[in-house]
């Protein structure tokens, strides 16, 4: 799924998740996306130019 957000955008969300500021009322499901968007941010960060979105259905079994 593409989203309609930059990467800046995109990195503000993932630090907003880690924050005090968030307070989902389900902790383990804030924990969990975040440690997505982290691991999607991580690789996206590590090939900017290149095919993330296949490297995370590869290599971490995500799909979208």
């Amino acid at each position: 799924m593409d989203l309609p957000i930059n990467k800046e955008e995109f990195d503000e969300i993932v630090d907003a998740l880690c924050s005090e500021h968030w307070d989902f009322q389900k902790r383990e499901f804030r924990n969990e996306l975040y440690l997505k968007m982290k691991l999607v941010k991580k690789v996206m960060d590590e090939n900017p130019d290149g095919p993330y979105k296949k490297i995370l259905r590869e290599k971490h079994g995500m799909i979208a």
